[in-house]
């Protein structure tokens, strides 16, 4: 029997937990980890902006990977990584809702979740729209690691048991 790949779509906003979920799946997962903004920081890097997480450099990558979105390249850079991949899942960090729409076009095995954490980083122009997009979960991370940790692995086991179906 063959196993598929299943995608979680994560999003939230600037020190919500996005990076600590990514760390704690591949650890204990063995996911693959895409993140929208990959090709735009490789570019980036590239031409040697540094990605110092100022307001002048988060505007550059967000204004870069308007520019790919545009012709598709982060979403065929994404498709491409999953398509070398015999992981059982994927993780896929995105920032807006046109983002989202992509991603929910190019898979149908996916589950979008929002992690939520009642903190505020002021003027972080990557979170602009954040705030506009709707998930189908949420994880909360407003208490301690290890109550983040047990609510991603209870959102896990719920995943493990979902039933995706291909269009014919």
């Amino acid at each position: 029997k063959q196993i598929t790949m299943k995608t979680i779509l994560t999003n939230g906003s600037s020190g919500v937990g996005k990076d600590e979920m990514l760390k704690y799946l591949d650890v204990n997962y063995n996911c693959l980890i895409s993140q929208w903004s990959d090709k735009g920081k490789q570019i980036s890097a590239s031409l040697g902006i540094r990605d110092d997480r100022t307001e002048l450099s988060r505007k550059a990558l967000s204004n870069l990977i308007l520019y790919l979105d545009a012709y598709n390249i982060s979403l065929d850079h994404i498709v491409s990584r999953r398509a070398k991949s015999n992981k059982r899942y994927h993780i896929i960090t995105f920032r807006t809702p046109e983002q989202l729409g992509a991603l929910k076009m190019a898979f149908n095995d996916i589950v979008s979740v929002k992690i939520n954490r009642d903190v505020e980083v002021p003027n972080n122009y990557a979170d602009k729209s954040v705030k506009d997009v709707v998930c189908d979960y949420t994880i909360d991370n407003n208490s301690t690691m290890g109550n983040f940790y047990y609510n991603i692995t209870e959102f896990m086991k719920l995943f493990d048991n979902m039933v995706f179906v291909s269009p014919e």
